[in-house]
């Protein structure tokens, strides 16, 4: 196999196996996510009439207002009743404070909203006792400080017995570090190979988009381990998206040079068109 080859089917796979290597599998059901701005504890009760709050569509909250709630009912089934403890992962762009059916389980900042003296970080686990759990609705309420700068994004939710949590945590982990490692293969061999057969511009453009791929892991990596806090996350996460997106470019880059496509800068437009569409829609 020509290294042309070899890069095409490292690069082909990297993209695919990047888009899926977060997913992580459901432990629970729940209702669509409901959101009203303002501030009562009253809305942590389970029993409390949320009919008339927005639905959450698109899992993000514009900064409207100082305070916002959050509220989803979940169902557990059988086998979830029986863990002996559960616990409840969630990545959220807030300071917040979490309740389930009532009870206050913990907040991911230090202090009080009124004197916020470390800010809360991105991605926390909470666990519970399953006496607290029901078979049918349960009610998860969540209150959140929102971000001057940035809006809140609701980012996931998992609920689980904690060995299944970890594990979990630990496929996220295990993929993260296989994925950096390759990034650098591939940045190696892109310096070895194009500082012999092609320009000084294109090897250089295509090894600096390369590390700049491992250094958008790395910062998702801080983000799943919980070493940034959440108001880095609205920056981090959209730096991510443009690295991806230059990736995606440079390896288009790269095989019309190699194989001197003809007509290669059409080429070049029509895929830096569809990108820009992509990435602005």
């Amino acid at each position: 196999m020509t290294i042309n080859k070899f890069i095409f089917f490292i690069s082909i796979a990297l993209i695919f196996f990047q888009s899926h290597f977060i997913h992580r599998t459901l432990f629970f059901q729940k209702s669509p996510y409901k959101f009203n701005y303002g501030d009562s504890l009253e809305w942590k009760e389970p029993n409390y009439n949320d009919s008339s709050w927005a639905v959450l569509f698109n899992n993000t909250i514009q900064n409207q207002n100082q305070f916002c709630w959050i509220r989803t009912n979940i169902y557990l089934s059988q086998k979830d009743i029986n863990f002996k403890n559960l616990v409840i992962l969630i990545d959220l762009s807030a300071d917040y404070e979490i309740f389930w059916n009532g009870d206050k389980l913990g907040q991911n900042f230090v202090g009080n909203f009124e004197n916020i003296t470390k800010k809360g970080i991105y991605s926390e686990s909470y666990s519970f006792n399953d006496s607290l759990a029901f078979f049918e609705k349960n009610v998860l309420s969540i209150r959140a400080k929102l971000d001057e700068r940035n809006p809140l994004e609701f980012a996931y939710l998992s609920i689980a017995d904690p060995v299944d949590i970890k594990i979990s945590e630990y496929k996220v982990f295990g993929h993260l570090f296989f994925l950096i490692f390759v990034y650098l293969v591939l940045l190696v061999l892109l310096i070895k190979y194009f500082s012999k057969n092609s320009s000084l511009f294109l090897s250089t453009y295509l090894a600096i988009t390369t590390f700049l791929m491992f250094i958008s892991l790395f910062i998702e990596y801080l983000f799943f381990a919980g070493f940034v806090g959440f108001n880095f996350t609205y920056f981090g996460e959209h730096l991510i998206k443009i690295l991806v997106y230059l990736s995606l470019f440079s390896f288009s880059l790269f095989f019309i040079e190699f194989n001197k496509v003809k007509y290669g800068i059409m080429y070049l437009i029509l895929i830096g068109a569809i990108l820009l569409a992509s990435f602005f829609l």
